[in-house]
């Protein structure tokens, strides 16, 4: 009888638990997506629903676009936003796969205070209205 690492049943088990490895690694990453997708629509449902900005090329961004072309949530929190009078404000940040949007609560709801789109090293910025 051989109990040595180099026996059969070892090398068994030892590919067993890479394997468990893996899978619980995949379901905490598929946890974790979902609850971003959560916290996105959350934040979504506390949105102005006529809150939207214009962007450079006349397009109007709306609510319902932040979920467009697969945009999943990296990020979110509450940062300090200084403005061109000194002043600061605070504003509550999405990172998205894309862009960052800035929101400002108003009224218990958020509105647009600025669309941020990343795209192919370039960086646009678009103030809400």
């Amino acid at each position: 009888m051989n109990n040595g690492e180099n026996s059969e049943e070892h090398r068994a088990l030892s590919r067993a638990l890479v394997l468990i490895k893996e899978v619980i690694a995949a379901v905490d990453l598929r946890v974790s997506e979902f609850e971003q997708g959560q916290r996105l629509q959350d934040v979504l449902n506390r949105m102005e629903n006529r809150s939207s900005a214009k962007l450079k090329n006349g397009h109007t961004f709306r609510k319902q676009d932040v979920l467009g072309s697969g945009r999943t949530l990296k990020h979110q929190g509450l940062l300090m936003w200084k403005t061109a009078t000194g002043r600061l404000k605070d504003v509550f940040a999405l990172l998205l796969t894309d862009m960052l949007i800035l929101l400002q609560e108003k009224d218990q709801k958020f509105v647009f205070a600025a669309v941020v789109c990343l795209s192919m090293g370039h960086v646009t910025v678009v103030m809400g209205y």
